[in-house]
This record gives structure tokens, C-alpha cells and sequence, in this order.
């Protein structure tokens, strides 16, 4: 995963990316290749995540590409 804010607050969560991929009705494939950065996130997906994960932290945070 490319996004590791988003990693450590889904484990703290216990959300999987399969969690997510039922909540965005994708495959466990498109979410995988998403997060992984071989496919683009949509703002509308980004913001779901938020809201599924629960979390105050900014899309910008949340979505900050590891360096």
C-alpha cells in the first residue's frame, strides 16, 4: 500500500481492503490495484474511505504518498 496513514488507521480499525472493496462495490482486485497505486483513487472513493474508516484526519493526510 502506498498510503500509510491509511494503512495504521485501518489496522487500528480492523478494516481489511476487502471491507473496503464491498463498501465501494469493487472488486478486492480494483481495490488492491488502488491502493496500491496501479490505479487511480476517485475523490468520491477517497472521501468513502473517510467516512467508512471514520476518521477526522484530511483527505490529504489520510491519502499522503509514502516518500
Amino acid at each position: 500500500m502506498i498510503y500509510p496513514v491509511l494503512e495504521k488507521e485501518m489496522e487500528r480499525k480492523g478494516i481489511t481492503q476487502k471491507d473496503l472493496a464491498n463498501a465501494l462495490i469493487r472488486t478486492p482486485a480494483t481495490m488492491c490495484n488502488k491502493l496500491s497505486g496501479n490505479a487511480q483513487l476517485t475523490l468520491a472513493e477517497a472521501f468513502a474511505i473517510q467516512k467508512l474508516i471514520g476518521t477526522r484526519l484530511s483527505i490529504d493526510s489520510l491519502f499522503k504518498e509514502a516518500e
